[in-house]
């Protein structure tokens, strides 16, 4: 689809938008092989031990209680991929205002999304005693790659750049209010954008919107391993 190509051609692009939608997804055959119960226990692992941890988990924590909803509702046994049936399927016979720049807006709230579950992942791994460099490189063998997460790897090398967090919270508002206005759920992205708005009354609005990343380690008390981020082995 064009919204497809256009979050793989640029900020938004991850394995998901070169892999699972063009091969699995858009075909409709659903077939990429790994069952939803793998993908549903995997997550179960990783949201205990962020309890363990007292790591908190936000866009990774709703991503769980979407599959656990799934699995109460008849998806267990079939392809991981058929997630997206259950998440089209609210969304179905609903219009959304057609903007000349709404592939815009849904790139930079794929960003935005991909920037905060990045953020999130790299702080669970540094609180469970792994280096930022091979949790980057780790992700980014995996299904779980994405632009994002290499651009905020090179946000802790202090190269690169990202859009300012105003302009983020500015493209992204009016494609939430389509979405909303049409009675379509975004629980993700109202996560996002909350998280978003937080870390512009902490940082300022004309921040790198990178620094999503300064806040989770906040929030999950791992600011300090910031620094020793920088110099760690691997990607970061």
């Amino acid at each position: 689809s064009d919204i497809v190509t256009r979050l793989e051609a640029g900020t938004g692009a991850s394995y998901s938008t070169r892999v699972h939608f063009p091969r699995f997804i858009a075909p409709g055959n659903y077939a990429s092989g790994f069952s939803f119960d793998l993908m549903y226990k995997d997550l179960s692992i990783g949201t205990a031990l962020a309890d363990r941890l007292s790591v908190p988990l936000f866009l990774e924590r709703v991503t769980y209680e979407l599959y656990r909803a799934a699995a109460n509702t008849g998806l267990p046994g079939q392809d991981n991929t058929r997630i997206i049936e259950r998440i089209l399927s609210t969304a179905r016979g609903r219009d959304v205002k057609q903007r000349s720049n709404l592939l815009s807006d849904i790139e930079i709230l794929a960003t935005a999304c991909n920037t905060l579950v990045a953020a999130e992942t790299i702080c669970l791994g540094i609180a469970a005693g792994l280096k930022a460099g091979t949790i980057v490189d780790v992700i980014s063998a995996s299904s779980g790659d994405s632009r994002a997460l290499h651009n905020v790897a090179a946000y802790l090398q202090n190269t690169g750049s990202a859009a300012p967090l105003d302009q983020v919270r500015a493209e992204a508002a009016p494609a939430i209010a389509d979405a909303l206005q049409a009675a379509i759920p975004l629980p993700l992205v109202s996560h996002m954008a909350a998280i978003l708005a937080a870390a512009t009354g902490r940082f300022g609005g004309h921040a790198d919107s990178r620094i999503l990343l300064e806040l989770i380690a906040e929030w999950t008390k791992q600011r300090k391993a910031l620094p020793m981020m920088e110099s760690a082995g691997g990607s970061a």
